[in-house]
């Protein structure tokens, strides 16, 4: 049997898709950079290893690099690896390596890679992809074929091997980051003051589903070892008429010159709305819809206080619906519904978060229900309202032009231990504040994935938000009383 992958294919594929400058060695260097101390190669021997002409060798370093865990890897990719890759070049590559994995003879079920969760068939099938994660597979699946044996099918692989996949690059979608597709409805939250606010951690990593997915921690700013919620507290504030009211509801306002009153009569509405829930579940939402639409790229549909304000004393099930444009980050339009739980422990936020999540497809036509109510109080224009009858709610779509999936977009809080953190100086501080952050959304991908199994959730995308904070209860209220002092409700 003719053997078609092997680090040397590998090396190969990724060799092809270099930035101009970079040679064969920067890119092997980039490669093996996972493993410290990994020996260096000359260019003679990098060049039998992608003609097939040598093994890669000792068998040592191959067992080494195996045994890293796939975030190690994903990591230093990151900051290797990735910044030597042509970007326009990064889905030729995803397809080259879709059409030589899927013409492996092994069976579909094979797994790519050591606990990493691709295989075979997966990896032939999806359309979407983590980019940094599926090169992490691939590289450690690599090593289990014989370099040599590959020489025919290396001999193959010209120069221009990639350019043969042109015409199927927009059929692959790599789930890194959104666009921000300002398509069919416009965004409301403040996407600058986001910015200013949120800082998101450098932890590449991925659920690995076979749709679009996401997974990443925010933080705030940290002085005297303590994140500071000054800033956030500002956030909220600001961003409390676009949370409360509709677009229209907003417009209206405006027009009738009593623009300065959208945030008191916002404010007021949160009063009532946190006499119910308490400081913390409205927090949460909140910050629900700014990842959202801030992170996620997704706008609103409406937010929890507008579907509660549709609901008539039946409280929804979700926290919030979006929209994720198609083109956003897939070929399909997602309707994104909300969950959100603040509380200590990653793992019993997460369990909360999957309870909420069987909740809204228990009751999704409920869901669907309170924006078609939403529609007949003219909380959208006509062309909006049009638009989400005909493509959108189910019960009224006739307008099947682009595709229509369910998603679901997760804000946690939690609180961070960074242990013996209280000994340290502030600089020793923050970095180690920044592996336990790491180490934590890391560490949290494994339970993830088995409640996404165990809920037979696999057809769908998720798309999870964390927001490390000093002690996550205590943190939301007091945020929540900066924002708007002498809020009422206590915490249920």
């Amino acid at each position: 049997m003719t053997n078609n992958f092997s680090f040397g294919v590998f090396l190969k594929i990724i060799y092809l898709a270099r930035i101009h400058g970079k040679n064969q060695s920067d890119i092997f260097k980039a490669i093996v950079s996972p493993v410290n101390g990994f020996p260096s190669a000359d260019q003679g021997t990098i060049g039998h290893l992608l003609d097939g002409a040598s093994e890669f060798s000792p068998s040592s370093d191959k067992e080494r690099f195996q045994s890293l865990g796939n975030e190690v890897i994903i990591a230093k990719y990151y900051t290797d690896l990735l910044p030597l890759i042509d970007p326009e070049k990064q889905k030729l590559v995803v397809l080259a390596f879709k059409e030589i994995i899927s013409r492996q003879d092994v069976p579909s079920a094979t797994q790519i890679g050591v606990n990493t969760g691709y295989t075979k068939q997966n990896i032939a099938e999806s359309t979407s992809f983590d980019f940094l994660a599926l090169l992490t597979a691939l590289v450690k699946y690599s090593f289990s074929f014989s370099n040599v044996l590959a020489k025919p099918f290396l001999k193959t692989i010209g120069k221009d091997f990639l350019e043969q996949f042109r015409t199927q690059e927009t059929t692959i979608v790599l789930s890194n980051e959104p666009a921000r597709v300002d398509r069919d409805l416009s965004f409301t939250a403040e996407i600058n003051r986001f910015k200013q606010t949120f800082k998101e951690v450098s932890a590449p990593c991925s659920l690995q589903q076979k749709n679009p997915s996401m997974l990443k921690t925010y933080q705030l700013d940290v002085s005297n070892n303590r994140f500071s919620i000054e800033q956030i507290s500002n956030f909220v504030r600001h961003n409390i008429g676009n949370y409360v009211f509709s677009r229209t509801e907003i417009e209206k306002k405006i027009n009738e010159n009593e623009e300065r009153g959208i945030d008191l009569d916002a404010i007021f509405k949160m009063n009532k709305e946190t006499s119910k829930d308490g400081k913390e579940s409205n927090f949460a939402s909140i910050m629900t819809y700014s990842f959202l639409e801030c992170a996620l790229c997704a706008p609103k549909i409406e937010s929890a206080i507008e579907l509660n304000e549709n609901s008539s004393g039946n409280r929804p099930s979700s926290v919030g619906v979006h929209m994720l444009p198609a083109g956003a980050l897939g070929e399909s339009c997602q309707i994104v519904f909300g969950a959100a739980n603040i509380g200590n422990s990653i793992t019993q936020n997460v369990d909360h978060i999957f309870d909420q999540i069987k909740r809204t497809i228990d009751h999704r036509e409920d869901e669907y229900t309170l924006i078609d109510r939403g529609i007949f109080d003219q909380k959208y224009d006509k062309e909006t309202s049009e638009y989400l009858r005909k493509k959108v709610i189910p019960s009224t779509r006739n307008d099947f032009s682009i595709p229509v999936d369910e998603a679901f977009g997760a804000f946690i809080g939690y609180t961070v231990d960074v242990p013996k953190g209280n000994m340290m100086g502030n600089m020793e501080y923050r970095q180690a504040l920044q592996n336990v952050m790491r180490s934590d959304i890391v560490s949290a991908i494994p339970y993830i994935q088995t409640k996404i199994k165990e809920s037979n959730l696999e057809s769908y995308s998720f798309y999870f938000f964390f927001l490390p904070l000093n002690s996550a209860k205590e943190d939301a209220e007091q945020i929540m009383d900066r924002a708007f002092p002498g809020l009422g409700g206590s915490q249920k």
